[in-house]
């Protein structure tokens, strides 16, 4: 009689990212492990800064992008998401390439996603509040080194969008940019118009350097969300989620 024990090993969940050595330095694959799959320099590398250790710069860059993953997740990862469910604001780009020298641009044109845009080209984005409800507006970049960047508000501004009102938003791509998929997150959230300013930009920090002093109750409760251990909870069980009237 076979006494002899068979064992089976499930495997685990499939890694965001995979960390791959390569001419001295760590890159960062995605979950395929495909190093470089857009060209040569595409997988985001780590990079010490002053007085860090090779250690602790692997560990910044690794806690970075799991916030950027995890907040992509949350958010849904696409463009022009509303956070009801609802589409009212409608994004319209203008691309305006750089001329050569990071400082001056050709004229604007529509902006096709497939061809892609070059380190010190410009997008300005129209948003357009096409509802009937006003809408708090945050627009956030995802790169592709998993830094996730806040667009607008800065400094304060009102990003509350009345029905029918229209603003615009650029952002430039960076000199030295990491080459690869990069995505711009518009996010909506209907509101009365004497409601507190729902300004979603505190999320692109990841935790430790997050200062959410004075945000919003949308914020707090998707900052509730995005730890890893809150990641599975319903609203009924972590903080209230507001919902506009």
């Amino acid at each position: 009689m076979d006494r002899s024990c068979r064992r089976t090993i499930s495997p685990g969940p499939a890694p965001d990212l995979v960390p791959i050595l390569t001419g001295g330095a760590v890159a960062l694959a995605g979950a395929d492990g495909v190093l470089d799959p857009a060209r040569a320099g595409s997988s985001p590398r780590m990079v010490a800064l002053d007085g860090e250790t090779p250690a602790q710069a692997m560990a910044r860059m690794q806690d970075r992008a799991a916030h950027g993953l995890r907040l992509r997740k949350l958010l849904g990862g696409a463009a022009g998401r509303s956070l009801t469910g609802t589409v009212p604001v409608t994004t319209a780009i203008e691309r305006r390439a750089d001329a050569g020298d990071c400082g001056t641009v050709a004229a604007p044109t529509p902006h096709d996603p497939a061809q892609g845009v070059a380190p010190c080209d410009q997008l300005w984005l129209t948003l357009t509040n096409t509802g009937g409800k006003a809408q708090d507006v945050t627009v956030l970049y995802f790169s592709a080194d998993f830094l996730v960047r806040p667009i607008w508000p800065v400094r304060n501004p009102v990003n509350r969008l009345a029905p029918g009102e229209s603003c615009r938003v650029s952002l430039m791509i960076e000199p030295g940019s990491t080459p690869g998929l990069e995505e711009i997150w518009v996010l909506a959230v209907p509101v009365d118009p004497d409601a507190p300013r729902v300004d979603l930009t505190h999320l692109a920090a990841p935790g430790a350097t997050r200062d959410l002093a004075g945000a919003d109750a949308l914020t707090l409760w998707l900052e509730d969300r995005l730890e890893p251990d809150n990641r599975n909870r319903t609203p009924g069980r972590g903080r209230a989620l507001p919902v506009a009237g």
